[in-house]
């Protein structure tokens, strides 16, 4: 029996978030495979941080309406860029539904991805869910331990690279060590999860005050899970829900990381989260192998 279009409407409790910046190349690839899950999907609010390619990303938008999809869609242009967490924040604004899912425009949604979230997050009664994201070499490391001290020395800086067995020891960071995360066939109750693809009760995400403003890129995920700890916040990661993601997609170099906006986030989460004391210490840290990175990869300082 076929379900009543009031039925379907019931159904509908999510409002997915996409923040854009120079990625209209990932968008269309992206709806297309929203739509092969788009059970719970009542609306997709796209955020372009004044990209350069906003013209191909509205005929993007435009081409989806005319399509006359069961999902809503609205794009959102700013004036300038505010970083990924201020357009999240609009995004977050601008939702109607109960539930948030934050996808990142590099990501490409599997058959069932974001239902087993949704229902995985209602099972586990959680308040923010991630699930396992993997590209063409690796799983992503998308499930971790909240960062402490030694964390930001060896995982957030090349300490770990350079110095082999802290490195190895960094991976519990990630969950990795002696119980590999990625392998569990069970919902496993975790610090954080990344946002690239993350689920969250909209009445969670507006009792944290969102995401923190001053990470324009990076940390701003870490930061509200953080948060959402310390609140007592549940937060889950389901290797059943499967996406891809490319990673790095805004970014422009070969590494696929831009180091001004990672050295201003590391650097601010440590002085927020430990201290002015511990912060300063960290900074030094972040302050040599900034260099040190910089000169190896001949970028501007």
């Amino acid at each position: 029996m076929n379900k009543s279009p009031n039925t379907r409407a019931q159904l509908k409790r999510i409002s997915i978030i996409i923040v854009t910046y120079n990625s209209s190349k990932y968008i269309k690839t992206l709806l297309k495979s929203i739509t092969n899950d788009d059970k719970y999907i009542k609306e997709i609010i796209i955020i372009d941080n004044n990209s350069k390619d906003k013209k191909i990303l509205k005929q993007i938008v435009k081409q989806y309406k005319n399509s006359k999809k069961r999902t809503t869609i609205q794009y959102l242009q700013r004036r300038t860029n505010k970083g990924f967490g201020s357009s999240c924040n609009l995004g977050a604004k601008k939702a109607k539904s109960k539930y948030i899912i934050f996808i990142n425009p590099d990501t490409r949604i599997l058959k069932n991805t974001i239902t087993i979230l949704f229902n995985h997050l209602r099972n586990n009664n959680a308040d923010i869910i991630g699930g396992l994201t993997y590209n063409n070499k690796f799983i992503h490391n998308t499930a971790y331990r909240q960062p402490g001290i030694f964390i930001g020395i060896c995982e957030f800086s090349n300490i770990g690279k350079i110095i082999p067995p802290l490195g190895r020891i960094a991976k519990n960071h990630f969950y990795m060590l002696n119980n590999n995360i990625h392998k569990h066939n069970t919902d496993k109750k975790v610090d954080g999860v990344s946002g690239n693809v993350m689920l969250i009760k909209k009445s969670t995400y507006n009792d944290l005050h969102g995401y923190d403003e001053e990470y324009h890129m990076y940390l701003e995920d870490v930061d509200l899970c953080t948060r959402a700890k310390m609140k007592k916040y549940k937060t889950y990661y389901c290797t059943h829900s499967i996406s891809f993601h490319e990673g790095g997609g805004s970014s422009k170099n070969k590494h696929k990381i831009n180091y001004k906006a990672w050295d201003n986030s590391r650097r601010y989460y440590y002085n927020k989260h430990y201290g002015k004391n511990i912060g300063t210490i960290m900074t030094l840290i972040f302050s040599a192998d900034q260099y040190i990175t910089r000169a190896l990869s001949k970028q501007p300082f």
